[in-house]
C-alpha cells in the first residue's frame, strides 16, 4: 500500500511538471530595406562598407557571428542557440534583410532565450559641388509574437533606419521605422506593415559626408514556473503527507 502510495505522489508530480511541457512562447521579427537606396546628389565616395552581424542565445549555449566587407560588396550572417534561438542577416543585391527567433518551452526547451540581428551599408563621401544630396528606399517590418500560459513573455523589437549627416556643418537627416512590442500571460502580437525612408540634407562644395543604411532586430522569450502548477504540486504532496500520517498515528 505504501509503495502504492508513492507511486500516485511521482505520478501526480509527473503531471503537473508536464502541465505546462507543450506550451510555448515565442518571439519572431523580420526587417527588410530595399536595396540599392536611391542616392542623389554632389557625392564623390571615398569608402565604402557592407557589414551584417547575427547573435543568439538559449538555454547556456550561445553564438555570435558577423561578416564585414568593404565597399557595398554582400555579406551574410547566421547564428544558433541550442535549438530555440536563431538570428540571420545579410546585405544583398536587393535588399538589407534580418530576421531573429527565440522559443522558450515545449519538450525539452529552455526558460530564456534572446538573438539579435543587423544588417547595414554605410560610407564616406566628398561634396563635389554645392547642392542637396538625397536618399530614399522603402522598408518593411514583421513581428509576431505568441504566448500560452500566465508567467511567459515575449518581446521583440524591427528598426529599419536611413541617416544622412553633413560631418562639416554638422547638419543631419533621420528617418527610421520601428516597430516594438511586448506580450505575456497567454496573449498574442502579430503585426506587419511596409513604409518610405527619405532623408535629405545640403551641402556645399568640399563638405564631408557619411550615410547609413541599416536595419535590426532583437528577440526575447522568456518564461517562469506557473503558479497554478507550483500550487497543485504543493498541494497535493502536503495533502497526501498529512492523510498517511493520520493513517499512521491511528
Amino acid at each position: 500500500m505504501f509503495n502504492r502510495r508513492i507511486g500516485l505522489v511521482f505520478v501526480l508530480v509527473f503531471v503537473v511538471m508536464i502541465s505546462g511541457a507543450w506550451a510555448t512562447a515565442t518571439s519572431n521579427s523580420t526587417a527588410q530595406m530595399g536595396w540599392p537606396v536611391s542616392i542623389a546628389g554632389p557625392t564623390d565616395w571615398h569608402s565604402k562598407k557592407s557589414a551584417s552581424g547575427a547573435s543568439a542565445w538559449a538555454g547556456g549555449d550561445g553564438e555570435m557571428n558577423d561578416d564585414i566587407m568593404p565597399s557595398w560588396a554582400n555579406t551574410q550572417v547566421s547564428s544558433y542557440a541550442a535549438g530555440f534561438a536563431s538570428g540571420t542577416a545579410h546585405a544583398s543585391s536587393v535588399e538589407l534583410y534580418e530576421s531573429v527567433t527565440a522559443t522558450v518551452g515545449g519538450i525539452g526547451g529552455t526558460y530564456e532565450a534572446f538573438a539579435d540581428a543587423i544588417a547595414r551599408r554605410d560610407g564616406f563621401f566628398v561634396a563635389g559641388y554645392s547642392g542637396w544630396v538625397t536618399a530614399s528606399s522603402f522598408c518593411s517590418l514583421c513581428q509576431n509574437l505568441t504566448t500560452e500560459l500566465v508567467g511567459e513573455t515575449a518581446d521583440g523589437s524591427s528598426v529599419a533606419t536611413l541617416y544622412l549627416v553633413n560631418a562639416t556643418t554638422s547638419e543631419f537627416s533621420v528617418s527610421s521605422d520601428e516597430m516594438t512590442n511586448s506580450v505575456a500571460d497567454g496573449n498574442t502580437f502579430i503585426d506587419s506593415r511596409n513604409g518610405a525612408l527619405s532623408v535629405s540634407v545640403w551641402f556645399n562644395q568640399g563638405d564631408e559626408g557619411y550615410f547609413l543604411s541599416e536595419v535590426s532586430n532583437f528577440a526575447a522569450a522568456t518564461m517562469v514556473p506557473e503558479p497554478l502548477s507550483l500550487s497543485l504540486l504543493f498541494g497535493g504532496t502536503t495533502l497526501f503527507f498529512l492523510r498517511n500520517r493520520r493513517k499512521n498515528s491511528c
